[in-house]
């Protein structure tokens, strides 16, 4: 289930990376072929730069050769840097032209814009929000690429970028087509370019789902399957609640309760964060959970393994006087053939009517089995009898254990028929010779006794 979850994410990662490929080509046709609609999907709202169409398609292609099942080609890794990296230096250096108005002559290199472009500052020139976000793809790209121990660079990098992408939407979905990142000198990032940098920076997140934030989105467990939808809810209902108000406000249905896209993006980060929070405890707990059935099945596993290995019988029974199961040995003692058979009897099924002391077996039985509930165990002996009617002297220890949130009892019992046996004939004997040694020692002071009688009538003779 695990596999085919990040076989699924993998597969959406390259995906993404193609579409991504599709839009930055399209978006070149549409300058080669002068179509306006592929350069800026709507009239009226900004245009996608030839800078950006191309470094769309090498970020896809880089996104594309940094999938897991592609990264056994060492050449097609270093293929996927070298896009990687083209992405960046363009990113920076547009970066660097906006922060400190200069012109590096690689706005208008492969295609001369018109000046007067709305929304733009330079022809030819990408918005900075634009080219903030090809720099940090182009390093999370190259990390991604090379497989470097730095995932929480690459999903960091990636995830600025996606917040960026969505704050754009965001002002697109309000009706703030003129929204500018940052400063008004600064361009405007064109609507299909906010959608191309959120599947990139989902595709890169997506590329490696064992690592990371994503292996709690992409684990199969409970806590997985709520935090992807949960993940899903707080990304999108906010921006769909942002697009209805905006659409009342300006149907005139009601007054303007946002001020703006970025308290949106801001909410969005929040419950993002609340329920990665909540998913990591979740999955904490599905964990401790886990090692505690594997624990109480390794316990349970020795048990059983005791259970019906002992020598001894070994039944469980109900306080009302019922058997719920019995091992090997208890089968044996009791002339049982199968536990079926056993379970259908009573404890007053093996045992006689009188034990030897003269109590009802079923009124000693109950007083037994009340003692051990009481104290937790209770340890006698008993008289038993099997089914062929053989009588036979057994301990027993009878303790209350918890079985399925129910109090039973297990009664352990130990065969000393043979050893009850010998026990009796040695008290015999015993008693046989102190009888036996009574009498001899009586007789001997009788013996005594006339020796000195005896003597003293020859004493008397004597004197007379």
């Amino acid at each position: 289930m695990q596999n085919d979850l990040n076989t699924r994410f993998k597969t959406v990662s390259e995906a993404f990376a193609i579409t991504v490929v599709l839009i930055g080509a399209a978006v070149l046709l549409g300058w080669v072929l002068d179509i306006q609609m592929l350069k800026s999907i709507l009239s009226g709202l900004p245009a996608m730069k030839i800078n950006t169409a191309i470094c769309f398609i090498l970020s896809g292609m880089s996104l594309f050769a940094a999938q897991g099942k592609r990264s056994g080609s060492a050449l097609f890794r270093v293929f996927g840097a070298i896009c990687a990296l083209i992405v960046m230096v363009i990113g920076l250096f547009t970066a660097l032209e906006f922060l400190f108005q200069l012109d590096f002559g690689i706005d208008n290199f492969f295609i001369k814009e018109p000046a007067g472009a709305i929304f733009a500052v330079s022809p030819g020139r990408m918005a900075f929000s634009s080219a903030f976000n090809f720099a940090g793809l182009g390093i999370a790209l190259c990390l991604a690429n090379f497989k470097l121990r730095s995932r929480v660079a690459v999903e960091t990098f990636s995830m600025i970028v996606g917040a960026v992408a969505f704050l754009a939407l965001a002002a697109y979905l309000s009706g703030i087509s003129s929204f500018w990142f940052g400063y008004a000198k600064y361009a405007a990032m064109a609507l299909h370019a906010t959608i191309g940098f959120i599947l990139l920076s989902a595709g890169v997140l997506f590329s490696e789902p064992q690592k990371g934030i994503m292996l709690l989105i992409s684990g199969s467990n409970r806590s997985g399957e709520i935090t992807r939808r949960l993940f899903l809810f707080v990304i999108t209902v906010p921006l769909f609640i942002l697009a209805g108000v905006s659409c009342g406000v300006r149907a005139g249905l009601f007054n303007e309760i946002f001020d703006g896209p970025f308290e949106t993006i801001v909410l969005i980060v929040i419950f993002c964060f609340i329920v990665y929070r909540n998913g990591a405890q979740l999955k904490k707990d599905e964990l401790m959970r886990d090692i505690l059935q594997e624990e109480l099945s390794r316990n349970n596993k020795k048990y059983k393994a005791l259970y019906d290995l002992s020598a001894n019988a070994v039944m469980l029974i109900d306080p009302c006087k019922l058997y719920l199961g019995c091992n090997a040995a208890g089968l044996k003692i009791f002339g049982c053939e199968s536990e079926k058979e056993f379970i259908k009897r009573t404890p007053a099924d093996f045992s006689p009517e009188y034990q030897p002391d003269g109590k009802l077996s079923i009124e000693k039985a109950d007083e037994m089995m009340i003692r051990a509930v009481k104290n937790g165990s209770n340890f006698f002996e008993w008289k038993h009898k099997s089914l062929s009617g053989r009588e036979f002297w057994t301990t027993v220890l009878l303790t209350k254990i918890n079985l399925e949130g129910k109090d039973v009892l297990e009664a352990t019992v130990r065969d000393t028929n043979a050893a009850k046996e010998i026990e009796e004939e040695l008290k015999s004997r015993i008693n046989e010779l102190e009888k036996f040694y009574t009498v001899t020692m009586e007789r001997e002071r009788r013996i005594l006794e006339l020796k000195d009688r005896i003597r003293e009538l020859e004493e008397r003779q004597e004197s007379k």
